[in-house]
């Protein structure tokens, strides 16, 4: 498993399958801007989610875990 996958939730995953599935279809105009935005919204949801702090090595998070500490407060999946 690669370690972006390790460190992306379920949810971003699925987003950019999602995008992927739709690349190979052509778009023109006012469709080909929607596809360019949805990409965009996708890799910044992706950075924002990713467990990096300024100075500090990526904190690993195990997302598969029932119950994961994030920012000190209980989280369950």
């Amino acid at each position: 498993m690669s370690n972006a996958k390790r460190n992306n939730p379920p949810s971003t995953e699925l987003a950019k399958a999602f995008t992927e599935a739709l690349a190979p279809i052509v778009r023109h105009g006012r469709e080909k801007r929607r596809y360019v935005a949805a990409q965009t919204k996708v890799k910044k949801a992706m950075k924002s989610e990713r467990p990096t702090q300024r100075g500090h090595p990526r904190k690993h998070i195990d997302w598969e875990a029932e119950e994961a500490t994030l920012h000190g407060v209980k989280c369950f999946w």
